[in-house]
C-alpha cells in the first residue's frame, strides 16, 4: 500500500469518486388511453354526387368541319342523342367509335 507520510502519520491514497446521485424516480406515469385519439381532420367533406359519377343530360351534339358526311350520319356513329343522360364511361365509347370509323381528323 501507497500512503503519505504527513505529521507521522501514514494515510493510503484514494481516488476521488463521486458520490453517486440518487435514483431517480420515474415520473407519474399517465395511464396510456385504451383508444387513440384521432387527430384533428383537416379534410373537407365531400358531397356525395362527387364520390359517383356525375350523370348529366345531353342538351345539343354539334357537327363542324364535316365535308362529306350529313351531322345527323356522325351522330348516329356517336350513339348519342339530346335529351339522354350520361357519364364520362358513356362518352368514352362514343369517342372511340367515331375514331374507329376513320373518317375524322379530330374529335373533341
Amino acid at each position: 500500500m501507497v500512503g503519505t507520510v504527513l505529521g507521522g502519520t501514514s494515510a493510503p491514497l484514494l481516488a476521488q469518486i463521486a458520490p453517486a446521485p440518487p435514483p431517480q424516480r420515474p415520473a407519474a406515469a399517465t395511464p396510456a388511453p385504451t383508444t387513440p385519439t384521432p387527430a384533428p381532420s383537416t379534410a373537407v367533406p365531400t358531397p356525395e354526387a362527387t364520390t359517383a359519377p356525375a350523370v348529366r343530360t345531353i342538351r345539343s351534339i354539334s357537327v363542324k368541319g364535316n365535308q362529306r358526311l350529313e351531322p345527323e350520319t356522325i351522330r348516329a356513329y356517336a350513339n348519342l342523342a339530346p335529351g339522354q343522360t350520361y357519364t364520362a364511361a358513356t362518352l368514352d365509347p362514343a369517342l372511340k367509335d367515331l375514331y374507329a370509323t376513320q373518317l375524322f381528323a379530330d374529335v373533341t
